[in-house]
């Protein structure tokens, strides 16, 4: 089981790391925040410390309730992380593991997600919500696009989670690898293949994706960009105003 953390310390060993959830999901937030404290050779301000465990308290809840989602309403017999992680790994149900294109749509990967679980879509919420938090997914561009876009991290821990996924973990740690090297910003911006190879450092046609800067925008105003991701009108209408050379 994957297990990921927000505390600020990159220094957080996993053995401690367990000591501390066992205190949060023990309700014992004083125990978290001096076992933290101790780990980071009390570095911390006790106040920074005590908001770090708070944050880390949320982080858990949000965890543990996508992991109580069992497989019992799904129509494949899977949980909605495993959906939402087969949909990451191949898009829709019976596709092919494959890289992303682009940034994906809140909607459709919901709609990928749907494709696997087959049950009831506030699971399918619950399990997005944790999986964001604990960064398989990530959202590029707020406030760009019309709804939250999301990029897969190609995070392969996560694919120990799906029966038969483990066979693909070592495609997406070179795939973190060369865009790591090859696109920088990529954890950030998300990878666009396209029109995003003119702000990325790529030999390819892949680069990042490059929002409200990518010339579908700039240059043309439109709606949409080439992945078909829906620019919010708010954002497009205001720049159609201030493009202008006499905008006040």
């Amino acid at each position: 089981m994957v297990t990921k953390s927000v505390l600020s310390t990159v220094s957080v060993q996993s053995e401690r790391l367990a000591d501390i959830h066992a205190a949060i999901r023990g309700g014992s937030e004083d125990a978290a925040v001096a076992l933290y404290q101790q780990l980071t050779g009390e570095l911390l301000r006790p106040e920074a410390a005590r908001e770090d465990i708070r944050r880390e308290t949320e982080f858990l809840r949000v965890v543990d309730a996508s992991r109580e989602i069992g497989s019992k309403a799904s129509g494949r017999n899977i949980t909605p992380r495993q959906a939402l992680i087969g949909a990451a790994l191949g898009g829709w149900y019976g596709d092919e593991p494959s890289s992303w294109n682009s940034p994906i749509p809140r909607s459709d990967l919901l709609g990928f997600a749907e494709s696997y679980y087959q049950g009831p879509q506030e699971h399918l919420e619950v399990a997005l919500r944790a999986l964001l938090a604990e960064r398989l997914f990530f959202e590029v561009h707020p406030g760009v696009f019309a709804e939250p876009c999301y990029f897969c991290s190609y995070d392969p821990e996560f694919l120990s989670e799906l029966p038969g996924a483990e066979q693909h973990a070592n495609m997406w740690s070179e795939w973190r690898d060369y865009h790591d090297c090859h696109s920088r910003g990529w954890w950030h911006a998300g990878l666009c293949w396209g029109q995003g190879r003119e702000g990325g450092v790529s030999p390819d046609e892949v680069g990042v994706c490059l929002g409200s800067s990518c010339c579908c925008f700039v240059d043309y105003a439109n709606e949409r960009c080439s992945h078909d991701l829906r620019y919010d009108q708010r954002l497009l209408d205001l720049f159609v105003v201030r493009r202008e050379p006499f905008a006040q």
